[in-house]
């Protein structure tokens, strides 16, 4: 059954179908902290999104990356793609319902940004849920 959101009525089932399959996947990686995973789970067709849903996708899809980068030991790329992160993030804020929600996700980023260490962002990641908002 699709959800009940601007989403559903936007995009055809045979577009809708495959993404919810991938993004529940991913919700279930990234809820057992396998940020490699829900990555590539949520990389899946985010392209044929309707433009205002694309930058929450990859916002998330870009977040899963710090998270791998930090896990991997490099600073500078976490760094760097953090920042396009709050970028895109910021660009489709408030415009749309998003789909998935991370509660403090964002904010995780933001923290990483200002300084807070790669040690403590990885723990509090694990702390975060994700879900799919129907």
């Amino acid at each position: 059954m699709k959800p009940q959101s601007s989403l559903a009525q936007t995009l055809p089932d045979s577009v809708l179908e495959p993404l919810l399959v991938a993004w529940k996947k991913g919700i279930e990686d990234f809820n057992e902290s396998r940020y490699w995973h829900a990555h590539e789970d949520w990389e899946q067709d985010w392209v044929r999104l309707p433009s205002p849903y694309k930058p929450h996708i990859q916002s998330l899809i870009m977040g899963c990356a710090v998270l791998i980068h930090l896990e991997n030991g490099r600073l500078g790329p976490a760094s760097a793609v953090g920042r396009r992160c709050l970028e895109i993030w910021d660009l489709g804020e408030g415009t749309y319902r998003p789909q998935i929600l991370i509660a403090g996700f964002k904010e995780l980023i933001q923290d990483f940004m200002i300084g807070s260490a790669a040690s403590v962002i990885l723990e509090r990641a694990k702390s975060l849920h994700a879900e799919l908002l129907t």
